[in-house]
């Protein structure tokens, strides 16, 4: 485990406490908290079609996802914003 992804995982549901919040909502917090660590000319290698997305951004979607396995947090897919759980 990163420690860009430890960083963020214990980031987010402090983000969450104030209500449900969009990835882009989240990633623009984490981005203006911790600006030292979310450079956006670092592309993300997983993303296979070139589409500039930030290797940042894609660790504060995996944190998203790993604290959505662990009950902490969850998706509402018909508001399309993460929440605590």
């Amino acid at each position: 485990m990163s420690t860009l992804y430890k960083i963020f995982y214990n980031e987010i549901p402090k983000i969450l406490i104030n209500g449900p919040k969009t990835h882009r909502e989240i990633a623009e917090r984490i981005k203006r908290s911790f600006p030292e660590t979310c450079d956006d000319s670092i592309p993300c290698p997983h993303v296979k079609d070139k589409s500039c997305h930030p290797e940042w951004d894609h660790i504060v979607r995996n944190a998203e996802q790993g604290l959505k396995r662990k009950d902490i947090i969850k998706y509402d897919y018909g508001n399309r914003r993460w929440e605590l759980a």
